[in-house]
């Protein structure tokens, strides 16, 4: 604002108005104390709902901003407009409300309001409602002017809130009219307190003190008799009674006249006393409210732009003072006194005089409106203004240029609001705005052959356009295509197809590239080619580096999502190290800038890929706190990737503590009843839920798991790793491998042959794909079933495989998990100084469970966790002899190496940490005779 030395930036204008729109509103001056009702309002706490329900003019705004000054209680204002009716507005407003307090709302949250791909209304509310639990202290909620709600997501979103309400949370709604909520049961449950008009009007008392204040004089009692009959105590109009009163204060006769012909139905009344007021105001002060009536919120500024050069800022300044002072319905948005509204009421009359009396300068003054808000920024008003002006050309030139603005605010009601208001024929001939509706066909409607339509109308246009604009939009249209094949399930080459030709043409800065290079991943993953996928994300990372350092197009996190799905691929490629270090760097990145990254669900996502890699080092004691975290901070619409952090968690909570349950099983069985792709999801979770009861050896649980499922190990198609169309399987698959192998070590009646042939196809699959870590969880699987089959040899050749692969990257949960079978095979690698070093370290982590009821294994004495070896027994017995490890290894024909881990495995076991304490605990245990225990 140039007059006033104010700068605004573009995004400003929305933040402002939040703020202003989240202040108590400025007391008033002619304040009647009202202690009844505010002894009312102090039992506020007491009920989940207060309604506040009257007619315009019935002081509803008065009275409950005077009780929230007085009030000690937490209040979060915010006062709505019809801007509102949009339900992700709607919710950012409000969560930027409940911010205020301070309340703690998760990153998460505010992440998913910003993308396009949002999750239900109510879900989103049930985040907030956790948030506000999670605050532990009283909070009141007051929606100010909800009669101009009229979204039906806005009221199914507040009827969620209702019925889902924290017990710290009290709502006041403030409405002329009762809101589509369920109040009769409300009232039957005694949940709700009501203020009604009769509850709000002045009785005579007030009405006297109302009138003497307003005054300057106390008035006859006739005439507060007369006054309170003819307005039935309606506080607006006793307030512009006395407006007008005011002209004739000294002149008994016509207050006399007045009062008397102060009679009739209420809208004549207002209309009558709007041109008294009006009528009785100098003629600089009428023309500046009927002039600047057409603006729904102003300052000086903008009131100088729209009265013309005759009239500077500072002037306007003056003149918003004086009619404050004066009463005249001004109502004061912020503490500074730089932005108001007129009250609403006030506001309707002042327009009908414009549109009555001055019908032909409406065009200019919202002309004029419209320029100054197009220069600050206010895009929506702007808008607003040239429509009203009969500018369509403007409308549609500056719709046309901001489109794209609206699109990555998520703000599509918006735009759709704008198409619709614009002439068919300003559409049909602008390539822009038939690629915006396009694009609000897709996102609202789902009317991809209407939204194809457009496009193809666009390209007809673009065929004389210049080079450079027919190229970007071009690349526009296949970007919306793109985005349409992506949500029609297209086959990966032609999302592919269409997303290259779309960024081949896109501008490096443009809004859309983000959108189509992160398909490009996702279509590689599902051609199982991650390579491809992680070209993509490096190139898009060389895209995001050029682009402007100022704009709204800019943002240094856009690297977020592709980010935390380049260390997903790292994770399934097997580089642990690589993958850890990326993690780590990002997260301290996004944890330096404040509050975490403003792209929370990548970084929960980030969170949960370091807690995976922690996991396969056996690093369970960091990995947990990670999940736990990530969990109780995801966002709506993030189940799948919830699910899987769950899983991990329960797997770490089992080993943890195998005697008790794990609560993360619960959230994996809350995720599958209630996400949005709830088959997958049922799915997921059986499968999962039938691993953990594998390692149980619960195999009739699994088998029935199997029947229930129709899981074999037919081909079908790839299974591509980090997308779930291929992890479930996955999962499925080899969760059945394992059944198959636990079977034949417990009966030895089941073929492995055709187990074989599936582990075998599916490594080759694996080695193709590049995926490291599949491939050795199946070499591990191939040499347990070799070993089942009583096939030594060739159980240990695909062991050799594997460790081979996995040493470098310090797997270690991959053989531990397998259990005890795994462990044996493990012991006659080392028997046979296979990697030694690293089979040692593998040996000390694992923790083999024992059932009790089952027989003791040879050499295994009470007490001890895990049974020595035969080769550990004897080293034991060469250590209390006294030899070194160089004469240890010379008596049982060993490398050093191998001994030393041997000595390691059994100190582990026997919790100790030296010979002479391995001796005493082995002598104790009855693992050595006096006589094997040199003097």
């Amino acid at each position: 604002m140039a007059e006033t030395g104010e700068s605004v930036h573009t995004a400003a204008p929305e933040l402002l108005f939040l703020e202003t729109r989240l202040r108590v509103p400025h007391p008033r001056r002619d304040i009647i104390e009202r202690g009844a009702l505010s002894s009312r309002l102090d039992e506020v706490t007491a009920y989940p709902l207060t309604l506040v329900s009257a007619p315009a003019g019935s002081g509803k705004t008065t009275l409950v901003s005077n009780w929230v000054r007085d009030s000690d209680l937490p209040v979060i204002w915010y006062s709505l407009d019809e801007d509102d009716n949009e339900p992700f507005r709607f919710l950012g407003h409000l969560i930027g409300a409940v911010q205020q307090l301070p309340v703690d709302v998760s990153h998460s949250l505010v992440r998913a309001l910003s993308t396009n791909n949002r999750a239900p209304l109510r879900r989103m509310v049930a985040r907030l409602n956790n948030d506000i639990a999670a605050a532990n202290r009283t909070i009141v909620l007051v929606l100010d002017d909800y009669h101009l709600i009229h979204e039906p997501d806005i009221h199914d979103g507040l009827v969620y809130m209702l019925q889902h309400q924290p017990p710290n949370l009290h709502l006041i709604l403030i409405t002329r009219e009762d809101p589509p909520l369920p109040l009769a049961r409300l009232r039957v449950r005694g949940q709700i307190q009501e203020f009604r008009a009769r509850d709000l009007k002045f009785d005579r008392a007030e009405t006297a003190a109302f009138l003497a204040q307003a005054l300057g004089q106390e008035p006859a009692p006739r005439e507060v008799d007369l006054l309170y009959e003819q307005t039935e105590g309606w506080i607006a109009g006793l307030q512009l009674a006395a407006l007008a009163l005011r002209s004739v204060a000294h002149d008994p006769a016509a207050r006399r006249d007045f009062i008397r012909n102060f009679s009739g139905d209420d809208r004549l009344v207002v209309d009558f006393l709007m041109e008294e007021v009006l009528a009785r105001q100098p003629e600089d002060v009428r023309d500046f409210l009927v002039n600047t009536s057409l603006l729904n919120r102003f300052n000086a500024s903008l009131c100088a732009a729209v009265l013309g050069r005759q009239t500077s800022a500072a002037e306007c300044q003056e003149m918003l003072e004086h009619l404050e002072s004066a009463n005249l319905f001004l109502v004061a948005l912020d503490n500074r006194r730089r932005w108001y509204r007129y009250h609403h009421m006030f506001a309707d009359l002042l327009r009908y005089q414009l549109a009555r009396h001055r019908r032909a300068e409406r065009p200019a003054l919202h002309r004029r409106a419209a320029n100054w808000c197009a220069e600050h920024g206010f895009v929506d008003q702007a808008a607003h203004h040239f429509l009203a002006a009969g500018e369509t050309d403007m409308a549609a030139e500056l719709v046309a240029r901001r489109w794209t603005e609206l699109l990555v605010q998520g703000r599509v009601k918006r735009l759709a609001r704008w198409l619709a208001a614009l002439p068919e024929s300003a559409i049909v001939s602008e390539p822009h705005l038939l690629i915006a509706r396009g694009w609000v066909q897709a996102i609202l409607h789902d009317a991809f052959l209407a939204a194809e339509q457009q496009l193809q109308q666009a390209q007809k246009l673009l065929k004389g356009a210049p080079q450079s604009l027919a190229d970007e939009l071009t690349g526009h249209i296949m970007a919306l295509r793109a985005f349409m094949a992506r949500l029609q399930d297209a086959p990966a080459r032609r999302l592919i197809a269409l997303s290259e030709e779309a960024l081949a043409r896109l501008p490096a800065a443009d809004f859309a590239d983000l959108l189509v290079a992160t398909n490009l991943p996702v279509a590689y993953l599902v051609e199982d080619d991650a390579h491809a996928a992680l070209g993509v994300i490096r190139d898009l990372d060389r895209r995001l580096r050029r682009r402007p350092s100022h704009g709204f197009h800019h943002d240094p996190d856009l690297l977020a999502s592709p980010e935390s799905m380049r260390t997903a691929i790292l994770v399934r490629q097997g580089r642990l190290h690589e993958a850890e270090r990326r993690c780590r760097r990002l997260l301290a990145r996004w944890s330096q800038a404040g509050g975490g990254s403003p792209h929370a669900f990548e970084s929960e996502l980030l969170e949960v890929n370091l807690a995976t890699v922690l996991y396969e080092w056996n690093r369970l004691e960091e990995a947990a706190p990670l999940l736990q975290r990530a969990l109780a901070h995801f966002g709506p619409g993030n189940q799948i990737v919830e699910m899987s952090a769950a899983m991990l968690l329960a797997r770490i909570e089992r080993v943890q503590r195998a005697d008790r349950p794990a609560p993360a099983l619960e959230t994996v069985a809350r995720l599958a009843e209630t996400g949005a792709q709830s088959l997958q999801l049922a799915r997921y979770r059986a499968a999962f839920e039938a691993s953990l009861a594998l390692q149980a050896g619960a195999l009739d649980d699994v088998e029935a798991w199997r029947s229930a499922w129709g899981v074999d190990l037919t081909a079908g198609g790839k299974l591509p790793a980090v997308l779930l169309r291929g992890e479930l399987p996955y999962l499925e698959q080899t969760t059945l491998v394992r059944l198959h192998i636990a079977r034949r070590l417990q009966d030895g009646k089941d073929s492995l042959t055709d187990t074989h042939d599936d582990l075998e196809r599916r490594l080759r699959e694996a080695h193709a794909g590049g995926w490291t870590s599949r491939v050795v969880e199946l070499l591990a699987l191939s040499a347990l079933a070799h070993e089942a089959g009583g096939d030594r040899s060739a159980a240990l050749t695909a062991l050799r495989q594997a460790l081979a692969l996995a040493e470098p990257q310090g797997y270690v949960r991959r053989f531990v998990d397998e259990g005890p079978v795994m462990a044996h095979l493990l012991y006659a690698a080392l028997e046979q100084d296979l990697m030694p070093d690293y089979t040692g370290r593998l040996l000390a982590a694992f923790e083999l469970e024992h059932d009790a009821s089952q027989p003791q294994p040879a050499g295994r004495a009470a007490g001890l966790v895990e049974p020595l070896s035969e080769r550990e027994h004897e080293v034991l017995q060469l250590i209390a002899a006294g030899l070194s490890n160089q004469e240890i290894a010379s008596e049982l024909v060993l490398s050093i190496h191998t001994v030393k881990s041997h000595a390691s495995n059994l100190y582990g076991k026997l919790g100790v940490g030296s010979r002479t304490e391995a001796i005493a605990a082995a002598h104790t245990l009855g693992l050595l005779s006096s006589a094997e225990v040199r003097e």
